[in-house]
């Protein structure tokens, strides 16, 4: 059986990415990486080195405002540069490409160290 052009249909969004995965996934995986980093060993470290629980308190909520901050600043980033790469392309752009290639690498090794 032979397929000929006309037989075989093509999307009217072939330059896009099919989406297959959903909010809940991400939601998932981000949980999972914080899981996977350490969190449940973190608390009782931090616990341990600081005298008082209000300065326990007080480190995860100022640990929690910093990382807030820094998912913003990527977030506006990646608003003004929608394409795929990572802090690799914010860096390039600004830097040129041999920090982004450093910062790029960088962060493809520490993904792999937190697996790991």
């Amino acid at each position: 059986m032979t397929v000929t052009a006309a037989a075989v249909e093509v999307p009217a969004t072939r330059n896009r990415l099919h989406r297959s995965l959903g909010v809940w996934f991400g939601i998932a995986v981000g949980v999972g990486g914080m899981i996977g980093a350490g969190i449940l060993r973190a608390p009782a470290d931090v616990a341990a080195r600081l005298p008082s629980p209000a300065l326990f308190l007080g480190a995860w909520v100022i640990g929690g405002i910093y990382a807030l901050l820094g998912a913003n600043a990527i977030a506006e980033l990646a608003t003004i540069r929608p394409r795929s790469g990572g802090q690799y392309v914010f860096v390039r752009e600004a830097l040129g490409p041999y920090s982004g290639f450093i910062v790029g690498w960088n962060d493809w090794l520490s993904s792999c160290a937190s697996v790991s």
